[in-house]
């Protein structure tokens, strides 16, 4: 008896292991949006820095002198006129887009956590957590839209002798 409890802590702090991996990958991209995120507000904040300008321009009720010119006709020391104003805005408009799009394809590379997963999968199938591992190996395989990767995992779980009630919702539940 205190064999197989060895055997089920060990298999378990294993599978913990893997877990923790895919939960870095998933982090490491969560950064990485956060990151673009805070690019994507600063972005943001000079678009509407930007526009505001331009409609003070457009108004011509700029009461400031940052579109004043000196006596000879010369415009002051870096400011910009409404055509570079209005690029500007239109680059932050492809900058700001170009960066959304960025965050919404950026998705975690699970392969390492994968090639764990489906690995004690394959060493521990007669066991709950081999058999959670496959599982999980299926749901990155689905993921990367590797369906015959994904269903030979999941025929070799819903095969298995050791699977519960639980496993075969969540199987019925990917075949769908």
């Amino acid at each position: 008896k205190y064999y197989s409890s060895a055997q089920l802590e060990k298999a378990r702090s294993e599978l913990a292991v893997i877990d923790d991996q895919f939960a870095k990958e998933a982090d490491a991209v969560e950064d990485e949006k956060d990151r673009l995120r805070e690019t994507l507000t600063d972005l943001l904040a000079k678009k509407a820095s930007a526009s505001s300008k331009d409609v003070e321009k457009d108004d011509g009720n700029n009461t400031g002198n940052s579109d004043q010119t000196n006596e000879v006709g010369v415009k002051n020391a870096g400011e910009e006129t409404l055509a570079e104003s209005t690029l500007s805005v239109e680059q932050l408009d492809k900058e700001i887009e170009s960066l959304e799009t960025k965050i919404d394809n950026l998705k975690p590379d699970h392969s390492e956590s994968y090639k764990l997963y489906k690995d004690f999968f394959e060493n521990n199938m007669s066991s709950i957590a081999g058999i959670r591992a496959g599982v999980s190996a299926a749901n990155i395989a689905l993921d990367r839209k590797d369906l015959e990767d994904a269903r030979s995992i999941l025929d070799r779980v819903f095969k298995s002798d050791v699977q519960g009630e639980f496993f075969n919702v969540q199987i019925r539940t990917m075949y769908a």
